[in-house]
C-alpha cells in the first residue's frame, strides 16, 4: 500500500493537526531513547528534544484554545532550543560552550543577588562547573572547548540556521519582550 501523499494544510486547524501529530511522534521517539547510553552531545540533544516536545505541546494546546498571543510566547524558547540542538549536532564542542555560558550566567546571577547568604550555593555551583569541565574534557576530547560564552545568534550560525535567527527569532523576541508594537496589537 502506497503512503498517502503529503499535502500542505490550508487551514489553521490543518496545521494544528499536523503539529499535534508531529508532537506525538517526537514524544514516541524520545521515549525510545530512555535507558540508552548515548554520547554527551546526543544525550543533550535528547533533553532538548524533550523540551521542544513540551513547547510544541503547549503551543498546540494554546492555539486550540484560541489563545494566540499566549501561543506566540512558546515560539522563541523553541527556536532557541532548535539553535542549540542544531549547533551541538554540527559541532559537539558547542555543548561545552553552552554549558559554560549557562554556568557563568548562573554564577553571575547568584553573585549579583541582594541576598548575601549565598556563598555555599556559589561554592557548590563553582565545584559543579569544575566537575562538568573535567568531564567534558574527557568526553569531548578533540573538540574545541573554549571558555567562551555563546549567543543565540552564534548557535544559529553554528547550526546552519542563521536565516531563522534573522527573521523568525527576531520577530518572536518582540512577543517575549513586550515590544510596543506587540503590546498595542500591531
Amino acid at each position: 500500500m502506497d503512503p498517502k501523499p503529503y499535502t500542505e494544510p490550508d487551514t489553521e486547524s490543518g496545521w494544528l493537526t499536523l503539529a499535534g501529530d508531529a508532537q506525538r511522534e517526537l514524544d514516541r521517539a524520545i521515549r525510545s531513547l530512555l535507558g540508552k547510553t548515548l554520547p554527551p552531545n546526543h544525550t543533550y540533544c535528547a533533553h532538548i528534544a524533550a523540551y521542544l516536545n513540551r513547547a510544541a505541546y503547549g503551543f498546540v494546546v494554546l492555539r486550540r484554545q484560541n489563545l494566540f498571543a499566549a501561543s506566540q510566547l512558546m515560539v522563541r524558547p523553541a527556536l532557541e532550543a532548535l539553535f542549540r540542538i542544531s549547533a551541538v549536532m554540527e559541532d559537539a564542542g558547542m555543548l561545552y560552550r553552552v554549558a559554560f555560558t549557562e554556568s557563568m550566567d548562573e554564577l553571575t546571577m547568584l553573585r549579583d543577588s541582594p541576598n548575601q547568604g549565598l556563598s555555599q550555593e556559589i561554592a557548590a555551583l563553582e565545584k559543579q562547573w569544575a566537575d562538568t569541565k573535567a568531564a567534558y574534557a574527557i568526553a569531548l576530547a578533540g573538540f574545541d572547548l573554549r571558555d567562551e560564552k555563546v549567543s543565540a545568534e552564534a548557535l544559529a550560525r553554528a547550526g546552519k540556521l542563521r536565516p531563522f535567527y534573522a527573521v523568525q527569532y527576531r520577530l518572536y523576541c518582540k512577543h517575549t519582550h513586550g515590544a510596543l508594537r506587540v503590546t498595542i496589537g500591531g
